[in-house]
This record gives structure tokens, sequence and C-alpha cells, in this order.
């Protein structure tokens, strides 16, 4: 069975998504930038609820990580690629480029699902 399209779906929540592809020598130093730096500043910027910072597991030689941030209305994600993305994205490539190879997406919240409560 197909899962129908939400109506109005871009009100519902978005997903900003961030592949990163880090050289394992760097995965230490590169992974506490984000936590302790990078990803509080993107959050502090009131666009995004909250986020997960994600790694593969067994991603050798190129330790792979995936950034996903959560944003309520499209209106903020546009308020942040606006207002904030330019300067953070060059604070990140000032301290890691070329070294790391990045993918962004921004996706929408389609359908979602939880098991079933079991009955007593």
């Amino acid at each position: 069975m197909l899962c129908p399209l939400k109506e109005r779906a871009f009100e519902t929540m978005l997903c900003y998504y961030i592949r990163a592809e880090v050289p394992t020598e760097l995965a230490d130093e590169w992974t506490t930038w984000m936590c302790q730096d990078h990803i509080p500043a993107v959050l502090a910027t009131g666009c995004f609820e909250r986020a997960e910072l994600w790694q593969e597991m067994d991603s050798v030689p190129i330790a792979t990580f995936h950034i996903v941030y959560y944003c309520p209305r499209l209106e903020l994600f546009r308020r942040y690629e606006e207002l904030y993305a330019s300067q953070l994205r060059n604070e990140h490539a000032q301290r890691f480029h070329p070294h790391i190879r990045l993918q962004r997406q921004l996706l929408v919240l389609r359908w979602t699902a939880t098991r079933p409560t079991e009955q007593t």
C-alpha cells in the first residue's frame, strides 16, 4: 500500500539532511567540533528544533556521518539559508576543506509510524 502525500506537506516537519565523508584520521576532531561548536551554532539560529549526528558502522577508510536538523516550517529553513548558512558553511570550509565531502538535501516528512502497543 502506498503512503498518501499529506496535504500541506511543507507545513509539517522538514529534515535538513547532510551526509559527510570524513577521513578517519580527522573523524574525532571533526566530531568534537561539530558537537561542541557547529551544531550548537546552527541550533542557535532558531531555525531548527533539534539535531542528530549519526555515524555509519564500519565505514573505513572514510568515516561517514549523517547530520539531521529538524525544521518545523519551510519559511524557517529559507530564513536559515538567507541569513546564516553562508557564514556557517564558510566556518566549516575554513577548518576542514578540502578533506571532507558534503552532500546536502532538504526532505519533507511524508509519513511516520510507531509500533502498535500491546493489548493486555
